[in-house]
Parts: structure tokens; C-alpha cells; sequence
């Protein structure tokens, strides 16, 4: 598992959406469509081994997208909101001192640039 934490801001498990998007604003990050159902990437020192552990015993199989449940996003740390069916509710909260940096670009977007700098390449 990298030092990436794939997560996504979900509206049936958000604390408080706006003191989420006021803190995103104030770091310069704005959406217009507001950021529930929002994928983000958090960036680690050092990946949580329950996250680790959760990963190895096929926590993120039940979700198509594969990604973490963003609770609360603040700045003092990230929450995610962990259910399963038969297991139950949970929390792991990331504290800032282990974030990196909170990002949305995806593999498309990279892909997306990678594209357009080759067809750039061959029109000079």
C-alpha cells in the first residue's frame, strides 16, 4: 500500500461540509459544486497500519471505488467514517503532523496532461 490515502467526501457520513470547505478555501482549493462525493488524495508520512490492515482483510473490496470515507476534513486532521455490514461503524482520524498535502488530481488528469504534451511535442 503506497503512502496515498484515496478518499472521498460522502455527503451520508460528512460532520460539517462547510467547516470542510471553508478549510479547503482558505488553502486556496474551491468547488463550485460544493465537495460532496469529492475524491481526494491524501498524501502521508506514514501510512496507517490500521488502514493497512483494514486494506489486507478486503475492507475497500465493498466499495466500487475503492476509497476511504472522508468524515471531516479540518485543520487539525482528516476523519474517515469506516461501516460495514456486519462489523459496524468505525473512525481513524489522520492528524495534520502526518499529512503531506490533500490533493484531486487523478491518474486521468495525469494521463490527460501526459497526452497532451506528447501531441504538442510532434506539432513543434
Amino acid at each position: 500500500m503506497s503512502n496515498i490515502i484515496k478518499g472521498i467526501y460522502s455527503w451520508y457520513c460528512a460532520h460539517d461540509t462547510e467547516q470542510a470547505q471553508s478549510y479547503l478555501r482558505s488553502q486556496g482549493m474551491t468547488f463550485d459544486g460544493g465537495i460532496e462525493e469529492h475524491g481526494f488524495y491524501i498524501e502521508v508520512k506514514h501510512q496507517p497500519e490500521i488502514l493497512t490492515r483494514l486494506e489486507a482483510a478486503g475492507y475497500l473490496d465493498q466499495d466500487k471505488d475503492r476509497a476511504w470515507h472522508i468524515m471531516s476534513i479540518t485543520e487539525r486532521g482528516i476523519s474517515l467514517y469506516l461501516c460495514h455490514i456486519e462489523a459496524g461503524d468505525s473512525y481513524v482520524f489522520i492528524p495534520q503532523e502526518n499529512i503531506i498535502c490533500i490533493h484531486t488530481v487523478d491518474n486521468g488528469f495525469i494521463n490527460d496532461v501526459r497526452h497532451h504534451v506528447a501531441i504538442t511535442k510532434t506539432t513543434l
